[in-house]
């Protein structure tokens, strides 16, 4: 009996797990699907060079999340960007640590409603939640969102090191560099729809109380 019902629960725990979903590979092979448009946009960050603790990692994470607010939605998109003073690890551009990202998503609304940085053993996260940005989801097409911008500021813990201390997540309208480097990288999209409507919130808000 015991056994069955330890089957049961990690049954109903996986049944109700959400799943994670990366951005497509450079070498995804594209195919006509019922139902599915794509989104694709660049999320890049910036830092200030500072006196680092030898103790500490030189690596800056940033991460983006679609659908992970949703009730009863069983997947989430995330998209992240990893680099350091002397750690580029997503080299998309030639002057930023940016990255593209570019997800196979079913037809329909999404929102684009959480993001968090980490450096080391820290990690930071919004203190209330996003306003969600919405956006609509057509089939065959793909849509820009933007360029979220990461600008992470810095500051000391007590032990006087220096660390992540806030991030302005910014929302940037850089359609024509970002659709060329798209179709840099995805060259079979290129017969593809590509809607320029990228999300309106320039300086992406926590709710107000």
């Amino acid at each position: 009996m015991r056994i069955v019902i330890v089957m049961f629960l990690a049954i109903l725990v996986s049944a109700c797990e959400t799943i994670k979903i990366k951005p497509i590979d450079q070498d995804y092979a594209f195919i006509e699907k019922p139902g599915v448009g794509y989104v694709f946009g660049t999320l890049t960050q910036t830092f200030v060079k500072k006196e680092r603790s030898k103790i500490f990692d030189d690596t800056y994470i940033s991460h983006i999340y679609i659908d992970e607010k949703v009730k009863g939605s069983n997947k989430s998109y995330r998209a992240s960007v990893i680099g350091g003073e002397n750690n580029i690890q997503n080299p998309d551009f030639p002057n930023e640590n940016g990255f593209l990202f570019l997800f196979e998503i079913a037809v329909g609304t999404h929102q684009l409603d959480h993001w968090s940085a980490k450096e080391a053993y820290v990690t930071i996260m919004p203190n209330k939640s996003m306003v969600p940005l919405s956006f609509t989801i057509t089939e065959g097409e793909i849509l820009y969102l933007g360029n979220v911008h990461m600008d992470l500021g810095f500051g000391k813990n007590l032990i006087g090191a220096p660390v992540t201390s806030e991030v302005v997540p910014e929302i940037r309208h850089l359609f024509y560099r970002d659709k060329r480097l798209l179709l840099r990288k995805y060259k079979s999209l290129s017969n593809k729809k590509i809607i320029n409507a990228p999300l309106k919130n320039k300086f992406w808000a926590q709710i107000e109380a």
